[in-house]
């Protein structure tokens, strides 16, 4: 594997390099060490949030990849690429609890949004099986379609939303 072209000086402080290669580039800051961002998913997508200057900063972790996807961790954040789909970066408290719940394999699945504001202050991300919704007071899990269409009710009358919520301390 030859370079196809020299380290460039990169980075807010710079102090970070990179060195592009056919199949890779691989990023180095002395806060984080080297690590490799393979082309075909992880790299396009580091690219779109705008490599180390964007919310992701330079890696932390070398890339892994997974049965159905791939994975690398950033200093902002996690990227999470399910293969054939986008790619959503998971971080904060709801990365914490989604790591909690056993990640993508995990009862939630794959995410499916990034996190974006929940109109009260707070941040809602979606996954295959639910949504994670923080706000300053703790984080709400939210499963199924339950938690999603309100129209949905017991015998009662009452929406089954409110059984599928679970409220997490923070």
């Amino acid at each position: 594997m030859r370079p196809r072209g020299g380290e460039r000086k990169v980075g807010r402080d710079g102090k970070g390099r990179f060195v592009e290669y056919e199949n890779a580039h691989i990023y180095f800051h002395p806060a984080t060490g080297a690590h490799a961002i393979p082309h075909g998913g992880l790299f396009e997508a580091y690219a779109e949030r705008k490599w180390e200057t964007g919310e992701l900063g330079f890696p932390v972790r070398d890339f892994t990849k997974l049965a159905d996807g791939a994975v690398m961790a950033f200093q902002g954040g996690v990227l999470y690429r399910k293969d054939g789909k986008d790619h959503h970066v998971v971080k904060g408290v709801i990365g914490q609890r989604w790591a909690l719940e056993g990640y993508e394999k995990g009862p939630l699945g794959w995410p499916t949004s990034d996190e974006i504001s929940n109109g009260t202050g707070g941040k809602r991300q979606a996954f295959e099986h639910g949504v994670l919704e923080w706000d300053p007071s703790g984080a709400v899990k939210k499963i199924g379609d339950a938690a999603k269409d309100l129209t949905l009710v017991n015998a009662a009358g009452i929406p089954l939303a409110v059984e599928a919520v679970d409220l997490i301390a923070a």
